[in-house]
């Protein structure tokens, strides 16, 4: 359902007699790789006639001849094996990797991690700063003497120090919660699944 075919709801109507009776569902077409898909085609609440015990329900088949990871490497695989190894290997990489960060769950929790990840160097900038700031005007040989506004200074320092911690504690469980490893895993384990073993979805 979405991106491989369309939902599709209805009557099919037979006249007395009839042996057979169609419908059509729409098929998308994948210009990207796309394994096997299995959907189900389900007859409910017949009126004036009787289903079978086994004839209710079809299984369709949706076999997508786009090649992994994309169509620009056709010419490389019609040549098999010895082909597939005269792939560049920073292009087979490259064609791997945004094949999969095309995924629709996957480019903007790509784009939030990379992101997130920038706030422990933004935090390590910041020390820098605050150490300096310490050493030449907090603590500066120049006015060694106690002062309220020296101590505002400190404590303020120490805030900086401390409450950026926060913020990258919860940027850390963000990451954990958008699972950007474990969802592409997912999805390579699926595509798998369904190229080859016949997994029905």
């Amino acid at each position: 359902h979405g991106q491989h075919y369309l939902e599709t709801r209805g009557s099919t109507h037979m006249k007395d007699g009839q042996g057979t009776a169609s419908f059509d569902i729409p098929i998308l077409d994948q210009k990207e790789f796309s394994p096997t898909l299995e959907f189900k085609v389900v007859l409910s609440k017949p009126e004036g006639c009787v289903l079978g015990n086994y004839l209710h329900t079809s299984r369709v088949k949706i076999v997508n001849n786009s090649i992994f990871p994309s169509n620009s490497l056709a010419e490389y695989v019609a040549q098999g094996r010895p082909g597939v190894q005269q792939i560049p290997s920073p292009v087979l990489l490259l064609t791997v990797a945004w094949s999969i960060l095309k995924g629709p769950e996957i480019w903007w929790r790509v784009l939030v991690m990379l992101v997130l990840d920038q706030l422990a160097t933004l935090y390590s900038a910041l020390k820098l700063w605050l150490n300096m700031y310490l050493v030449d005007v907090v603590f500066g040989h120049r006015n060694r003497e106690y002062s309220d506004a020296k101590m505002d200074q400190a404590l303020l320092v120490s805030c900086c120090y401390f409450i950026p911690i926060f913020f990258i504690y919860m940027a850390e469980t963000v990451q954990i919660y958008i699972d950007v490893k474990g969802r592409i895993l997912r999805d390579l384990q699926k595509n798998l699944f369904r190229k080859f073993l016949d997994y029905n979805q």
